[in-house]
């Protein structure tokens, strides 16, 4: 049979088929994940406000004890000390990145609602760059791009009707990754 020969009603008639499954699919879930996403993204951008715009409170306090963070090398024989992580008598902790902080009299910045750090210092040196624990540093950013995702994803579902449902998928994964990878970092660090 060539194709001239073939009756293109039959083909169109698969494909509105197929689109037709694939949009009751997308239709039977956009309303969930637009849900999903609207509440995942009132609380990173809480997080966001919270660390950008809502007043610090700054207390003196004492580190009382440190642990040592360390890796192992490929050979899995030795240790290499990577990170300090530091308690405090008034119940904070926080990580630097091979800094060690001689001094045991410390000022500590932190949120207001989430109790990030966001500066450590003391009288002698600022060590506020140097901290790598809490939503500092790759943190930071991964939640500024995530919070832009959300709102992309959430522009694209509210005004496009006829979303493809690989459009669909795409936006599903993409921001359950970044939702992931942000957990993730959230729990190691």
């Amino acid at each position: 049979m060539t194709p001239k020969n073939r009756n293109t009603s039959q083909l169109n008639l698969g494909n509105d088929i197929l689109l037709e499954e694939s949009n009751e699919f997308v239709t039977k879930y956009r309303k969930l994940v637009e849900a999903l996403l609207i509440v995942v993204g009132i609380v990173v951008s809480s997080v966001l406000i919270d660390f950008y715009f809502l007043p610090k409170t700054t207390v003196n306090d004492e580190i009382t004890h440190y642990r040592i963070e360390y890796v192992r090398n490929k050979a899995g024989s030795s240790r290499t000390a990577v990170a300090y992580r530091f308690f405090t008598a008034k119940g904070h902790s926080f990580t630097t990145e091979k800094t060690f902080i001689e001094e045991n009299d410390i000022t500590i910045e932190f949120t207001s609602l989430f109790k990030n750090n966001s500066k450590v210092y003391s009288s002698k040196t600022d060590y506020s760059k140097k901290i790598s624990s809490g939503l500092t540093g790759v943190l930071l950013y991964l939640f500024d791009g995530f919070l832009f995702s959300i709102v992309c994803s959430l522009i694209i579902l509210h005004t496009k009707k006829n979303i493809g449902e690989n459009s669909f998928y795409n936006i599903i994964c993409l921001n359950s990754f970044l939702l992931f990878l942000c957990l993730c970092i959230l729990y190691l660090y």
